[in-house]
């Protein structure tokens, strides 16, 4: 049987929550399908999406489940396809958000932002001027962000000073279900 076929149980489905073997049923079918994790982090969840060699400010998409897109997404097999249908229905957390950044004294200032239909919630506003830096949990503590379709994670990228010769954004995500 293939990942499309047990994905089906992803669907509502309502319960007696007085059957236990159609509960246990529906748990092994969640788990053989890779919807469902009793367990924490699924095996092989981790990957790094990244927005790409940027030349210039601006706003840009760091990693959006259940799209396949141009966006470097990798894991421990290589690039991932965003169009995969365990990635498209996936819950991911993330873990950590760095900065890679050249320029001739370029300060830039960091937004990082979850989105739902285009409403940003910002996790961090930091001014940096290093080449390598995490920017997140690192400014705002263990914070618990969870991405799912129809979310975006992205960051607001500016000038403070001096000029942007690249700048690369990471993100180490973990899929939890």
């Amino acid at each position: 049987m293939d990942p499309a076929k047990l994905a089906i149980p992803k669907n509502a489905i309502f319960l007696n929550d007085t059957a236990e073997d159609e509960l246990r049923r529906l748990n092994l079918a969640g788990q053989a399908s890779g919807q469902l994790s009793s367990s924490g982090p699924m095996i092989n969840g981790a990957i790094v999406a990244e927005t790409g060699e940027q030349s210039s400010v601006g706003t840009f998409f760091i990693f959006r489940p259940g799209t396949s897109s141009s966006l470097p997404i990798t894991d421990n097999s290589g690039t991932v396809d965003g169009g995969d249908p365990q990635f498209q229905n996936g819950v991911w957390k993330l873990e950590a958000v760095s900065t890679s950044q050249t320029g001739s004294g370029w300060n830039g200032n960091f937004r990082l932002w979850v989105s739902v239909d285009g409403k940003k919630v910002y996790l961090t506003d930091i001014n940096n001027s290093s080449g390598t830096v995490p920017i997140f949990p690192e400014t705002v503590g263990s914070v618990g962000v969870h991405i799912t379709g129809g979310c975006d994670l992205g960051i607001d990228i500016a000038t403070v000073s001096g000029t942007l010769t690249s700048v690369n954004i990471s993100a180490y995500l973990i899929r939890v279900r």
